[in-house]
């Protein structure tokens, strides 16, 4: 006896079920399920670039729009009606490159609305939360979601008697506490809301992040669940230097933060609507911020890496163009299917551009800017957000300086697609195109492969390889060169 195999039954090891097959299987091919009950092999396919035409949501004049994924291929916009002076919520569909919008709800029916309003989606209790300044009000709303349509949960006064610094409201929801968060400036620096969701009721809180330094936020937030804190991109009143602050939550929940690290001296624009963005990398401890220069940086498109483990911060990286024309603002997000981050700019002429980009560690390389509409762009809103359900992008804008129509585009970029989370076995032997054949399922044994090493943990690859690399699907160990305990082992 010369290894452990020799103890096991040969033919194909154990827990082997009979499975018809899908396309024609070699031996030792890893496969997955169909809906038909017949198995086919683990594949890679690519998915092509595409972008979809501009879609209005309708026909009414809007000002200061902002948006928000909610997962399942759904997206929120909001925005104010100009025609009739309220404030109104929207979901949006989302078919391949196409969206579709349900009925609106107005929430607001005054006109004071004047700045943008933040948007957040609890994705625990399915509940979006918002932020919604007026003159010098700024008041939470929440609403639950049932398909298509909003329903309004009711609304608390969050702070008064106050004047907005600057023109935009952002939000998050953090997983951890529970609670979504909402970061603005006013007379004083920075400030922060709090909304909790429990027991069929909305519960909102404030407090001010400020030290020494009268901090002034025109946007820019990226969560890292991770390391659970949140990157906060501010500029000094004093001046336009950016600085990047890393807030981080108390056993209470309340938002905290330590001194800010400066990224750009004198070079940060940060007086106007979402003239800075930023997102997280997953699986990384990066971040990206999109911002619009100064004038001694000519108004430009920037976007910079930061990076933050939790304990240090490195904001040295080099800043790079992101394009050579003039911006009034910018909103990135990241596509995790492509691995890349895309961002919508309006340049000063008007038209709305989408950039996709390639990070590799602290560098970035732009690979498209696409057009997404030539027409005359309104400044008073715009968003790039993920769908995580239907892998694209969807980007937001007010398409021209006379209608202002809220418009969306859905944007999917290339990249590949596997089935291998539905892996279900190893075939023992090859089998023929609609043929019957054993395929191992875990808790057996797979004797129809080659070269591995013994006592290796081995994993479905995208491609439907088996290797060593570490994957989302793992198939067990092996205990010789040609066979794997499929035990998935931990």
């Amino acid at each position: 006896m010369s290894n452990l195999s020799e103890l096991l039954p040969t033919g194909g090891g154990q827990n082997a079920v009979d499975f018809v097959a899908s396309g024609t299987l070699s031996s030792g091919q890893t496969v997955v399920l169909k809906a038909d009950g017949t198995v086919e092999a683990v594949a890679e396919t690519s998915i092509s670039r595409s972008i979809g035409s501009s879609t209005a949501v309708d026909s009414v004049r809007s000002l200061y729009l902002s948006g928000v994924s909610i997962g399942d291929s759904k997206i929120v916009i909001q925005a104010k009606n100009l025609s009739s002076g309220g404030s109104i919520v929207v979901v949006g569909s989302i078919s391949g490159t196409s969206i579709s919008f349900g009925s609106q709800l107005v929430y607001r029916s005054d006109s004071s609305t004047n700045r943008i309003s933040g948007l957040a989606y609890d994705s625990i209790n399915n509940i979006l939360t918002l932020a919604h300044p007026t003159g010098t009000n700024l008041i939470g709303y929440s609403f639950s979601i049932s398909g298509t349509t909003l329903t309004s949960l009711g609304s608390a006064s969050l702070r008064t008697g106050w004047s907005f610094q600057t023109d935009v409201v952002e939000g998050f929801f953090n997983p951890q506490t529970g609670s979504s968060y909402f970061l603005y400036s006013g007379s004083s620096g920075l400030y922060w809301s709090k909304a909790t969701y429990s027991g069929g009721s909305t519960s909102w809180s404030s407090g001010t992040l400020n030290t020494t330094n009268p901090w002034k936020f025109s946007g820019g937030i990226s969560y890292d669940p991770v390391v659970e804190q949140v990157l906060i991109n501010c500029s000094l009143s004093s001046n336009d230097s950016g600085y990047a602050l890393i807030g981080y939550f108390n056993s209470s929940g309340s938002l905290i933060y330590n001194s800010g690290y400066q990224y750009s001296s004198g070079g940060l624009n940060a007086g106007g609507t979402h003239e800075t963005s930023a997102c997280h990398i997953p699986n990384t401890n990066s971040h990206i911020f999109t911002w619009r220069g100064s004038a001694s940086l000519s108004d430009y498109a920037y976007a910079q890496i930061i990076e933050w483990d939790g304990s240090t911060i490195d904001v040295s990286n080099t800043r790079y163009t992101l394009a050579s024309s003039q911006i009034t603002q910018s909103s990135i997000s990241w596509n995790a299917a492509a691995n890349k981050a895309y961002a919508l700019v309006t340049y000063s002429s008007g038209s709305n551009h989408g950039i996709e980009m390639t990070v590799s560690g602290s560098a970035i390389t732009v690979d498209a800017n696409d057009t997404v509409n030539s027409a005359t762009a309104n400044q008073y809103g715009l968003f790039s957000v993920y769908d995580d359900t239907a892998k694209v992008n969807v980007v937001g804008y007010l398409a021209n300086s006379s209608n202002i129509y809220r418009t969306a585009n859905v944007i999917r970029l290339a990249y590949n697609e596997t089935n291998n989370t539905d892996f279900i076995g190893i075939t023992a032997e090859a089998i023929s195109d609609t043929a019957t054949g054993a395929v191992n399922v875990y808790g057996g044994i797979n004797e129809a492969q080659t070269g591995l090493t013994i006592g290796s943990d081995y994993y479905v690859q995208d491609d439907g390889s088996i290797s060593t690399t570490s994957s989302a699907v793992k198939i067990g160990q092996a205990i010789s060169a040609t066979t794997i305990n499929m035990m998935d082992l931990t």
